[in-house]
């Protein structure tokens, strides 16, 4: 057969697409549509003569993990075991990042910042009776308070840097001993009149 006597389809420019056998096939597709009933990870075993042996794990309630603090790079989650909780960061950059080491402490202290200690802040009203460096005294009536700071820069004189703040702080209370029993017997008053 010479190439002129070859049937050619018809164009496909004049088509038109038949919309009800369409709609059928759509009818069709979503009665057998499958929902998934398990996404994650599984046990797979593939055997010599390609069988598959699936096993989902099943759900411990003991080991499930409670999503603490979620952002689009990271999230921090607390494990719930009773013999080895657990608290666990994930944090990514994009491996291209001007500085990922930076990136990543940035989006490390973004999920750890509800975590952390509130600071320490005196007393809001009372008289200021040590405020040297490292040690800070502040009396009222509710109470006093003694808030010590200390470098850690040097570990192993640390007990010597506690007890010279510790003495600086009992010398500062014994020479404001007058004071601090006015303050008492005011809270004395204070506490008979509620």
């Amino acid at each position: 057969m010479n190439d002129e006597t070859k049937k050619t389809s018809p164009p496909s420019a004049g088509f038109e697409e038949n919309e009800d056998f369409t709609k059928a096939l759509d009818e069709i597709e979503k009665k057998h549509m499958v929902t998934a009933v398990y996404k994650g990870r599984a046990n797979v075993v593939i055997y010599d003569n390609n069988d598959v042996d699936v096993r989902v794990p099943q759900p411990n309630e003991a080991r499930r993990a409670i999503r603490l603090k979620q952002t689009k790079t990271g999230g921090l989650y607390e494990t719930s075991q009773s013999d080895r909780a657990q608290i666990k960061l994930t944090a990514s950059v994009p491996k291209d990042a001007a500085d990922p080491a930076a990136e990543l402490m940035e989006q490390v202290e973004g999920l750890l910042k509800d975590m952390q200690k509130k600071r320490l802040k005196l007393l809001p009203k009372g008289k200021v009776l040590l405020d040297e460096d490292g040690v800070t005294v502040k009396a009222s009536d509710e109470g006093v308070q003694c808030l010590i700071k200390m470098p850690i820069n040097d570990a192993l004189h640390l007990n010597e840097c506690l007890t010279n703040l510790m003495i600086r702080t009992t010398q500062c209370l014994a020479q404001q001993n007058q004071y601090l029993l006015k303050l008492m017997k005011s809270a004395l008053q204070k506490n008979s009149t509620d």
